[in-house]
């Protein structure tokens, strides 16, 4: 059987050798986050931790450097004051990261910062003092463990897991690009390259010509 050969000036596009393999589904996502220990004062943080971080797919560091100012729950956003390269955005938090986020300043963080002043930081450790990005780090490590995921979970791949999963339900790469605080959108093909695939393997799956495919080789003996 002779290949197909492409017409002259034609350039051959190589199907991208490596994708992201760490970015966690929804599902394992939901098991990170049943993961975090809300019986106990920091577990309930790192929950409210680990949603802002899905919902927002915002950047560490962005995260431990949010100050209680930068919280408007009534209008449902967040202000990230200083982003990658000095840019700061406007994020929605959503309903549900928005919810934990007002029981957590409503009764667990003045139990952490109870009997020190108040460093005025979103997010404290038990010690009232600002948790900075290795400990948002070993927080969604520490969770993504305990849920059992074999996966090497961190606040960068939950950002990855929100862009991806909002890209597979067909939200605009625009609203995308601004929610991550990107400058251009050179920096989605990586999310779009996971939708191609998925498209692909629904093309193999459903269309007729590859059912055709599949039947005749189930068939043959």
């Amino acid at each position: 059987m002779v290949s197909p050969s492409l017409p002259a000036g034609v350039e051959y596009v190589k199907e991208p050798e490596t994708l992201p393999r760490d970015i966690p589904t929804d599902p394992e996502v939901r098991k990170i986050l049943a993961a975090c220990d809300t019986m106990r004062s920091t577990g309930f943080r790192d929950r409210a931790i680990v949603e802002l971080l899905y919902a927002t797919g915002i950047r560490r560091q962005e995260l431990a450097d949010l100050k209680l100012g930068d919280v408007d729950l009534a209008q449902g956003y967040l202000r990230v004051e200083i982003g990658k390269g000095g840019k700061g955005r406007i994020v929605p938090l959503g309903r549900m990261a928005g919810d934990w986020i007002r029981k957590y300043l409503l009764a667990i963080r003045p139990e952490l910062v109870r009997g020190r002043p108040d460093p005025g930081w979103l997010f404290v450790s038990k010690s009232g003092r600002k948790m900075d990005g290795s400990a948002i780090l070993e927080t969604v490590r520490k969770a993504a463990a305990v849920a059992g995921l074999e996966k090497k979970v961190t606040p960068h791949a939950l950002r990855r897991a929100c862009a991806t999963e909002m890209i597979r339900r067909n939200a605009n790469p625009w609203h995308v690009k601004e929610l991550l605080g990107h400058e251009d959108f050179r920096s989605l093909d990586v999310y779009a390259k996971l939708t191609i695939l998925d498209l692909k393997e629904a093309h193999r799956k459903y269309h007729p010509r590859e059912r055709e495919r599949l039947d005749d080789s189930a068939s043959t003996p």
